[in-house]
């Protein structure tokens, strides 16, 4: 599959405005009707079901990143700060040549700091004909340990939306999109989900992307 980054990054700035609709939508409906926000999960046959819209607690899932100063999980603390400082155009590692700007800005802050950590010992075929897999590998990783972040689910939402009303699958639960997006910043989260419901002209909206895909689009 090949994903057309320059296209999609055209294309965020418009879904980062209706993902910020769509949070304070969420937002207000909770607040005014608790609970009434359908969560998909009503049936336990149906938990492994594709991607559905759900409330915003649908991200407690997580929760095993790092502990802030003040005792509560925050991926946003200042870890991290300058990982990129000595990269310049000779980095550590080969694999980050390139790419340590990509992970800061789509990456909170801790999570960049152990992307960047996972990826300074890889050398030789794993920075060169692997590369996909071993930024694939760490990312994944890394993400799995993000902190809990319930506003990650207004992306998820928007995902399961678009794909519904295109009668496409979503092609990701909503457990697995909430442990991706909850360690992205928002700039990450809104080129993921650009990708994720894009239209590449040929097999329609939701029709062509996979979370793999739109994962690696993020650094490649």
């Amino acid at each position: 599959m090949n994903i057309d980054r320059t296209r999609l990054l055209m294309l965020t700035s418009a879904t980062a405005a209706a993902i910020a609709a769509a949070a304070i939508v969420a937002c207000s409906s909770s607040s005014s009707k608790p609970g009434s926000v359908p969560t998909g999960d009503e049936d336990a046959s149906t938990s492994d079901a594709r991607t559905t819209p759900a409330k915003d607690s649908g991200a407690s899932d997580g929760g095993a990143g790092p502990l802030s100063e003040s005792g509560t999980c925050d991926d946003n603390a200042n870890a991290g700060l300058g990982v990129c400082a000595d990269s310049g155009d000779v980095p550590s590692s080969r694999c980050l040549v390139g790419h340590c700007g990509d992970i800061v800005k789509y990456l909170k802050p801790k999570i960049a700091s152990k992307m960047i950590d996972c990826l300074t010992p890889k050398s030789g075929a794993d920075c060169v004909e692997n590369v996909r897999d071993t930024f694939f590998a760490c990312a994944q990783g890394q993400l799995g340990q993000a902190c809990s972040d319930p506003t990650a689910q207004a992306s998820c939402n928007q995902i399961a939306t678009a794909c519904a009303g295109a009668n496409a699958d979503a092609g990701i639960t909503t457990a697995d999109c909430n442990k991706l997006l909850q360690g992205m910043t928002q700039e990450g989260r809104t080129l993921f989900v650009t990708c994720m419901i894009g239209d590449d002209g040929v097999h329609g909206p939701c029709g062509s992307a996979n979370s793999r895909g739109c994962t690696d689009l993020l650094f490649f």
